[in-house]
């Protein structure tokens, strides 16, 4: 019986998992489940699954709070997110953006498995998280895939990962200048929460996973490719030094990654939505990194290291928080977080307080550059 805890629950991943608990009911013990808001949807998952424990960042109303009392035991975010790490065997960090990165933190000094699905907490604390490699299981599609290719395949010559390109792969520079928040939305394979789907429509998610990739398996950036890949069948691909490319492939369904890392190093049948080869195409290009700046803003970060990566998840945080509020234009999100980079003028230490230091100095300083910005909405 594996003893499971789920970070962000009422997010994509976290749903998708708790269909996954549902359906291995009998092999998974959920200990508890976290969200940001005490809403109706978290209240009907404490319902319906009955975790030992649940708690919520902001603050529930005290009629909330007594119908979840019926299911579990409700905990503020400090006291509940300590009790489902000590409980549990594997705890799911689903929890979007940075807000994430203070769990990571708190599960890898508690030596549990880690089920990352937040990349901005792996790539902030790279030493950390190479000392407990063998503690981190990821979950993302990309890494996830690659995971499982590097689990049987050695002799790597490069590490291939793909990107549908999202809802803009053929715009031109021009045509970006005027998109809205309501076309960078619409992500033509995934349903995801809206951050994600932004940094998917600038590319920057695909070159926050470059370097996450590079951290994960301990790879040099050079020898990670991105492809971009519009139907999101082929999620990762291992060239061999020995001449073949290795592929793993599936429909895109999260459910997949989700429980393959649950239940590794074990196996169990997918019962869910699997590959149809009837009709099948698979189209594959290089990305456009002179339209897309997000690419090499992340490879050049990923050579840097601290305190850029940190920096370069707040500032990228604002940024997309700032382009949903129609503050800001499309192109304007990687011009400013460039101008942000290139202001870093200091040292971090890889513990949580300096991390979060350079995470705000990077939102704060996002904030006070939008004065300056070209692509104004």
């Amino acid at each position: 019986m594996i003893k499971l805890g789920i970070l962000g629950s009422t997010g994509t991943i976290g749903k998708n998992a708790l269909e996954i608990v549902k359906t291995f009911s009998q092999d998974i013990e959920l200990i508890g489940i976290g969200a940001y808001r005490a809403s109706e949807e978290f209240l009907y998952q404490a319902k319906n699954l009955k975790p030992r424990y649940v708690f919520s960042v902001e603050t529930p109303s005290r009629e909330w709070l007594n119908e979840i009392s019926k299911y579990s035991t409700y905990l503020n975010e400090e006291e509940g997110l300590g009790v489902i790490i000590e409980h549990s065997d594997k705890i799911l960090n689903a929890i979007a953006g940075s807000s994430g990165i203070k769990a990571t933190y708190k599960i890898l000094k508690a030596k549990k498995i880690l089920l990352a699905s937040n990349k901005e907490s792996i790539l902030c604390m790279p030493n950390l998280i190479r000392e407990n490699i063998k503690h981190v299981i990821p979950v993302d599609s990309e890494h996830n895939s690659a995971f499982m290719l590097l689990e049987h395949y050695k002799d790597i010559k490069d590490l291939y990962i793909t990107a549908s390109g999202g809802p803009f792969r053929n715009y031109t520079l021009e045509q970006l200048k005027h998109v809205k928040k309501e076309q960078a939305l619409q992500h033509p394979n995934w349903k995801m929460g809206p951050k994600i789907t932004i940094d998917s429509a600038t590319l920057m998610n695909k070159g926050l996973e470059l370097i996450e990739a590079s951290i994960l398996f301990d790879i040099a950036i050079e020898h990670i490719k991105i492809l971009i890949h519009p139907q999101s069948i082929v999620h990762a691909m291992a060239e061999l030094i020995s001449g073949p490319i290795i592929s793993n492939m599936y429909a895109p369904d999260m459910k997949l990654p989700i429980q393959h890392a649950i239940f590794y190093p074990e196996k169990r049948p997918y019962l869910f939505n699997r590959l149809n080869f009837s009709n099948l195409r698979l189209d594959f290009e290089e990305p456009r990194k002179d339209v897309f700046k997000a690419i090499e803003i992340c490879e050049w970060v990923g050579s840097m290291g601290n305190p850029y990566l940190s920096v370069l998840l707040g500032a990228d945080d604002e940024a997309v928080n700032l382009f949903l509020q129609d503050k800001i234009g499309f192109l304007d999100i990687p011009e400013i977080i460039e101008n942000v980079l290139s202001s870093v003028n200091f040292h971090i230490n890889e513990d949580l307080p300096d991390i979060l230091k350079a995470v705000n100095f990077g939102k704060e300083k996002v904030k006070k550059d939008v004065n300056m910005l070209k692509y104004k909405p």
